[in-house]
């Protein structure tokens, strides 16, 4: 902060008058006066040429106002800088609606807590592809995305290798076996689907299985009484299939499934030294997941 007499000096060299900048600085004409002469005492040198018709500067005066403006310039830099320090790290976090556990979601707070400096934005899609596409825009900062990003703008960790599970009522006719074979036990069972964007995934493979493709939308109460009610499965990754389950629905390993459902955090190469403490804590966090 520069000191007063300065930035009153400043005030006298914009408004040409030490009456009209005493009138601006709410001071009395008196007092701004006294400053600019013990300015003047301090340099030990006339800061202006006084007129009736106001003041101008003296050679002396036009070199402190050059010091003076290159001051208050690196004054304000410096607060810039330092507000930039202080101010929270804001990240954004894009998840699926439906198959993130609430585990994953708890995490976020732990970080901010043991990472004061940081501020999480979740945002929850049931739509793989929208979050996606929120990713490449730059409105998302890390997404967990359940397909390998095919652009090379993205870079990519894995961190929850494919392994899928039906997810189903406890009266469905397969709840009972170990485990459920894509194309010998779908037969006759409809895949509720979360969006419209694994609608299509589906749609492809279920023929061929002799299954039925059905959207349902993104609540989990819809989707869960259609488990319950119907001869309906839900296809979820590992990582999320125990906490779907209750004492209504049972979730089965699937075998032989035409695809995967690796989770990968996605996000921008030019992110990634920003991105790392949170990056790692995530991946602690799907490695625990993993085991459990």
């Amino acid at each position: 902060m520069l000191s007063k007499n300065i930035e009153y000096f400043m005030q006298v060299c914009r408004s040409k008058s030490i009456s009209k900048a005493a009138e601006e600085l709410y001071l009395s004409r008196q007092a701004l006066s006294e400053s600019v002469k013990q300015l003047e005492s301090a340099v030990g040198a006339p800061l202006f040429l006084r007129s009736k018709s106001g003041v101008a500067l003296t050679e002396a005066g036009e070199i402190l106002l050059r010091y003076a403006e290159s001051a208050t310039l690196l004054w304000n830099a410096a607060l810039s800088d330092i507000g930039a320090c202080a101010a929270p790290e804001r990240m954004a976090l894009g998840v699926s609606l439906i198959h993130t556990p609430d585990s994953v979601i708890a995490s976020i707070a732990e970080y901010e807590s043991v990472h004061p400096e940081a501020e999480i934005r979740v945002v929850r899609d049931a739509d793989h592809e929208r979050l996606f596409g929120r990713l490449l825009r730059r409105e998302l900062d890390v997404a967990v995305l359940t397909a390998a990003p095919i652009v090379d703008d993205l870079e990519k960790v894995l961190v929850a290798p494919s392994d899928l599970y039906c997810l189903m009522g406890r009266e469905n006719r397969l709840a009972s076996r170990d485990a459920v074979d894509f194309f010998e036990d779908l037969e006759g069972q409809t895949i509720a689907c979360t969006s419209e964007s694994s609608l299509n995934r589906y749609a492809q493979h279920s023929r061929a299985a002799g299954a039925h493709v059905k959207l349902v939308g993104p609540h989990s109460a819809v989707l869960k009484e259609t488990l319950i009610r119907s001869d309906s499965v839900f296809i979820t990754p590992g990582y999320s299939a125990q906490s779907m389950e209750s004492e209504a629905l049972v979730a089965k390993p699937l075998a032989s499934a035409p695809f995967d459902a690796d989770a990968y955090l996605a996000f921008h190469p030019d992110q990634k030294e920003r991105l790392e403490p949170f990056l790692e804590h995530l991946e602690s966090v799907f490695s625990k997941l993993r085991r459990s």
